[in-house]
């Protein structure tokens, strides 16, 4: 068999496994919309939602109703915040929620600097009828950053019926640990429609989660129904007229994140390049503290141990006690210029105390030498 058979044999069979291969594009479905199922935010559209939040943490039972608003293009970048009735029930805490919102805030800021996160070659024909087809794949098992490195332990199913993308499933197939959780269930749904523009936008995303944290089981239910898009054209879009309502009247209280600060400078300007910021100061107390016991086995001065004879070292040790107090403050006085400052105090104790010998005991009739350093 000549080479060139060889060839044409090896390209055949290229051109067969490449036939065979599961595109999602194939099924209609955009190469980054697995990518927008992770965050809500990732389709660029501004929104309202209203969520309803179902929580519990050992004998702590939360039930809330909060509206949802994302703004993808603010004077200050992307901007997540939330809407609540004050007069119809209080919120059970806002600096939950708002650590909630710096959260995903932070984790929406490293995937608009990625790529793809999801395996294209782990696409596969699940299930195949008249009526829908089921299509599964997987994200990327490395490569991942820390905060959502969770993604690689999630399966994916997209259901597909009369020949448009209806939802996308995920289930974990393993426990995974995400913000000091263990997380042992893991479920999410993301529904879809096609709006005039032959584009999907979501129109209702459940997710739920429980396992442990810190030694207590905690599970979460997050219902939300997308009530409002608006296009990029400035265009308003109502899903759910029926859930509408003015989110600007008085009686709503906002709960978000400070964009507007004065430092770092020029962090708007960062911020909207798709970059998050840390908190533009911080301080940092230490505290230690020390207790030594010595023990000497010989006393020697200029290599003589003639000492010995009035002082017996077996007898005698040392306590040395140690307390440092450490203060350090910091700026960020520009997005790449974090300046700061130390001070601190050590204060250090130490009581030699020196047994004698029965000569030694003509000197010191106690017995015990005590001398503080």
């Amino acid at each position: 068999m000549n080479r060139w058979m060889l060839l044409s044999l090896l390209l055949l069979s290229v051109a067969a496994w490449s036939s065979d291969k599961v595109r999602l594009s194939d099924y209609g479905i955009p190469d980054d919309l697995p990518d927008n199922v992770v965050s809500s935010m990732e389709q660029g559209l501004a929104y309202t939602m209203i969520l309803n939040v179902d929580a519990s943490e050992g004998d702590e039972h939360i039930h809330d109703v909060v509206y949802v608003v994302f703004e993808p293009n603010s004077e200050y970048g992307i901007d997540l915040y939330l809407k609540y009735d004050k007069t119809r029930s209080g919120i059970s805490s806002e600096k939950y929620y708002r650590q909630l919102l710096n959260e995903a805030m932070k984790l929406q800021h490293r995937l608009i600097t990625l790529g793809n996160r999801y395996d294209p070659n782990s696409v596969k024909l699940i299930e195949q009828t008249e009526q829908h087809t089921k299509l599964g794949y997987r994200y990327e098992s490395y490569g991942l950053p820390q905060d959502i490195a969770f993604m690689r332990h999630l399966d994916a199913v997209a259901t597909i019926e009369q020949g448009q993308l209806k939802r996308i499933e995920l289930n974990n197939r393993q426990a995974f640990d995400q913000s000091f959780r263990r997380v042992n269930e893991y479920r999410q749904s993301v529904e879809f429609f096609k709006n005039e523009s032959n584009q999907y936008i979501m129109s209702r995303r459940s997710l739920s989660f429980s396992g442990t944290h810190f030694s207590k089981p905690f599970k979460v239910t997050l219902e939300g129904e997308f009530i409002s898009y608006r296009l990029a054209s400035g265009e308003e879009v109502v899903l759910r007229p029926e859930l509408a309502v003015d989110i600007n009247d008085e009686r709503f209280e906002t709960v978000r994140v400070k964009l507007d600060r004065t430092f770092p400078i020029w962090g708007k300007e960062v911020r909207k390049r798709g970059y998050d910021l840390p908190m533009p100061f911080g301080v940092m107390l230490t505290y230690r503290t020390q207790s030594n016991f010595l023990d000497f086995t010989s006393f020697t001065i200029n290599g003589s141990r003639a000492f010995e004879a009035i002082f017996d070292p077996e007898g005698s040790n040392g306590n040395i006690d140690t307390d440092a107090f450490t203060l350090r403050a910091d700026m960020f006085v520009l997005p790449f210029l974090n300046v700061y400052g130390v001070v601190g105090k050590i204060k250090a104790k130490a009581d030699l105390v020196i047994d004698t010998t029965k000569l030694g005991e003509i000197l010191i009739p106690q017995g015990k030498l005590v001398i503080p350093l």
